[in-house]
């Protein structure tokens, strides 16, 4: 967890960054005509930090008590192995993230779907294509934690690649890095069990699950992952919330390479917001999927990739996704379209042509789920309800 913020959080969002990246900056009305009206809150995310500071207290030392919006920054699969950590081991663990970092430190908690263990440990899973099974040098953990990432789903299609060994080293090197996980575990019951972080005054919880697919295997007496199943996960809702204010679902789901989430996912998630979760975040596609909004808790179907080296091109095609966790938050998230490059696999601000095509993409898939959206000046895509 970073250390408390002192940016001010009214109806709109601010990130800041080491950069004075103007991320998440702007306050959405809706007129008459019912079109959205964007104002800054502030003209850069460095000023709005410059004037939220407080004199009397210390730098990393949070103000007790206070309680505002929770600043998350959501991305979809980050892959560490392959041609990946080909390039991890020329340039070293930190080069993949360093152009997203700014973007990213800002959040209150940023989160992402881990799609390889990072161990020494295991054989490879009996059966399954060696290209699709993988896993990680661990010192390739440190550049998670340095990129900012507090929170990570390791429930998916990935997590056993190479067996239990190799998964529960994984955890155990997340843990020791600080970086909260939930998803996977040596029993059904860890697997299940919140991860659950302290920020803003608030308590954040995530429960993470994937669907039974290639080399899942279920947490049962020996290190596995948790499923798909909508009674647990409607009970373990429930069991959060008497522990957090807030819990986020991430979900290891859909057909991969697909635009449009399938219909059973849509009824599964507006479920599960019925059922008390504040917010769900899905991966597994490969590719960005739309936005939609219930009761006012965005449901994100697939943030595609962020550190990945697939061959089609869609998958370098990726965002990251900004949104409030707070009691009066508006429904409505910022989309800051990013570019995977090719070579280095890492990912970065996308600009110019490249970060209005990635928006007109955001655009049409959230308008297919009847999502509203507006393309901001600085090239980033509002989705509001």
């Amino acid at each position: 967890m970073k250390p408390e913020r002192r940016v001010p959080f009214a109806a709109g969002f601010v990130f800041g960054g080491a950069l004075g990246f103007v991320s998440v900056l702007w306050l959405g009305s809706l007129s008459d005509a019912g079109a959205i009206s964007p104002k800054p809150l502030a003209p850069s995310a460095e000023a709005v930090v410059r004037k939220a500071e407080v004199p009397d207290i210390p730098d990393g030392v949070s103000r007790q008590g206070e309680r505002r919006p929770v600043g998350i920054a959501a991305v979809g699969d980050i892959q560490l192995a392959r041609r990946v950590g080909q390039r991890i081991a020329e340039a070293g663990w930190a080069s993949v993230f360093e152009r997203v970092r700014p973007l990213l430190e800002g959040a209150d908690i940023a989160f992402c779907n881990l799609e390889s263990p990072a161990s020494t440990l295991g054989l490879p899973y009996k059966g399954k294509d060696p290209t699709v099974t993988f896993r990680a040098n661990p010192g390739a953990l440190f550049g998670l934690k340095r990129a900012g990432f507090d929170m990570v789903s390791i429930a998916n299609n990935h997590a056993n690649d190479y067996g239990a060994a190799a998964l529960a080293e994984t955890l155990d090197s997340l843990d020791a890095l600080g970086i909260a996980c939930s998803g996977a575990g040596a029993s059904a019951a860890a697997a299940r069990k919140p991860a659950v972080i302290e920020v803003a005054g608030s308590k954040v919880a995530l429960l993470s699950y994937a669907e039974p697919m290639w080399s899942v295997e279920e947490a049962d007496g020996k290190a596995g992952v948790a499923l798909i199943r909508e009674p647990d996960i409607i009970a373990d809702i429930a069991s959060a919330r008497r522990r957090a204010d807030f819990v986020i679902v991430s979900l290891h789901w859909g057909t991969e390479h697909e635009g449009i989430p399938r219909e059973g996912d849509r009824a599964l998630a507006r479920r599960l917001v019925d059922n008390g979760a504040a917010a769900i975040l899905g991966h597994h596609p490969h590719v960005l999927q739309g936005i939609e909004f219930h009761n006012g808790a965005p449901i994100i179907y697939s943030m595609g990739n962020f550190v990945f080296d697939m061959i089609s091109a869609r998958t370098y095609e990726s965002a990251i996704t900004f949104f409030l966790l707070g009691d009066d938050s508006p429904a409505s998230v910022q989309l800051v379209p990013i570019r995977i490059d090719g070579e280095s696999f890492a990912p970065d601000r996308a600009k110019g042509k490249e970060a209005a095509a990635i928006g007109k993409i955001i655009a049409e898939r959230c308008a297919a789920l009847g999502t509203k959206t507006k393309i901001l000046p600085d090239g980033s895509v509002l989705a509001y309800q």
